[in-house]
């Protein structure tokens, strides 16, 4: 896939439960350009050190569980997308189908206050936490009221248990 694009960008955070960083590939002279644009910010190597143990820490611990994780959540995303469940009033998913172990999940309401009340009181009788904080409109939304909101959501470790 890498092969197709002129350079990838890999984020050791999400699905990987690194602290922060990423990995950026490409082209020697691409790389080069970046590597000057890093420290031209501060970046330099021997501060990245201990972020880059604890990337390649947490990436041998995750890439063993990427695929139960992937198949958890189209397997959730599929069950939540069933017509007889009734929720396509209120919620998509895109893609449609889960192509990574991390989907957008699209809710209707009139804004993003009012979902994230409903979404309080949900926890407070539940004790589920659906998402941090709701990201907006998206890509695919309009700018009208009574649109869609979306929040990232990431079929991690603890959740990929959830019954």
């Amino acid at each position: 896939i890498c092969a197709l694009l002129d350079s990838v960008y890999v984020s050791f955070y999400k699905g990987v439960a690194a602290m922060s960083g990423a990995m950026l590939l490409g082209s020697p002279d691409f790389i080069a350009r970046a590597r000057l644009a890093q420290g031209a910010m501060g970046g330099k190597g021997n501060t990245m050190i201990p972020y880059a143990l604890h990337c390649q820490l947490q990436l041998r611990r995750s890439v063993p569980k990427f695929q139960s994780r992937f198949e958890r959540l189209q397997q959730v995303v599929t069950l939540l997308s069933d017509p007889a469940l009734g929720l396509s009033d209120v919620l998509r998913f895109d893609p449609p189908r889960p192509q990574a172990a991390m989907i957008h999940v699209y809710v209707k309401g009139e804004s993003i206050e009012e979902l994230e009340e409903a979404h309080s009181a949900a926890m407070n009788v539940s004790g589920v936490r659906l998402w941090n904080f709701l990201r907006g409109r998206g890509h695919s939304c309009s700018a009208s009221p009574g649109s869609e909101f979306y929040f990232e959501w990431l079929m991690g470790e603890a959740n990929s248990k959830v019954p």
